[in-house]
């Protein structure tokens, strides 16, 4: 559940597949996007993915890259993208993890800063995406 804005819940990854794992978050419309967070978990926590960014769900571009990351379960960390991407459909593709049992990446939150296509204003965007 790492898009309902509660830490107590988490989305799990398990059991296939590890590390190369997807989260996907769909809006109802597009947002201009300028970065993201992540809450990680305890257990297999994410420390190499890619961002990527799509219109229609189907065909995806890289807007971000991270690499050699550390977990910290429950903490906030926020990435900013080198330029704002404007979709509806962004997904994390995990490409390595950490942690004690190699059944899948865990996340407690992710969030996307957006600003909206109307005026630019630039705010968290919880609770919002699939």
């Amino acid at each position: 559940m790492a898009f309902d804005d509660d830490l107590g819940t988490l989305w799990d990854g398990c059991c296939g597949n590890y590390p190369h794992q997807q989260i996907e978050y769909a809006l109802a419309s597009a947002h201009i996007v300028s970065g993201y967070r992540f809450a990680t978990a305890e257990g297999e926590c994410p420390v190499a993915w890619t961002m990527e960014a799509s219109t229609d769900g189907t065909s995806f571009v890289a807007v971000d890259s991270q690499d050699a990351q550390a977990c910290h379960d429950g903490v906030f960390v926020a990435y900013q993208l080198s330029a704002p991407a404007s979709a509806r459909h962004f997904r994390w593709s995990f490409t390595a993890g950490v942690g004690g049992n190699a059944n899948g990446i865990r996340l407690r939150e992710v969030t996307l800063i957006y600003c909206a296509l109307t005026d630019n204003s630039c705010a968290p965007m919880v609770g919002v995406g699939s």
